[in-house]
């Protein structure tokens, strides 16, 4: 069972070193991105 806690917590310990902050940025930025894309070619501001 120790086996698995370490993997997990080495799995976790990954995730966070690379930054759930950074992947929820990442994903909001395509969101919007295309949401932009979207209005951008349906209609034209100014």
């Amino acid at each position: 069972m120790k086996i698995i806690t370490v993997l997990v917590s080495g799995i976790f310990n990954y995730f966070t070193d690379f930054s759930i902050v950074e992947l929820v940025i990442e994903f909001f930025a395509k969101v919007v991105g295309s949401f932009f894309d979207r209005i951008g070619s349906g209609a034209t501001f100014g």
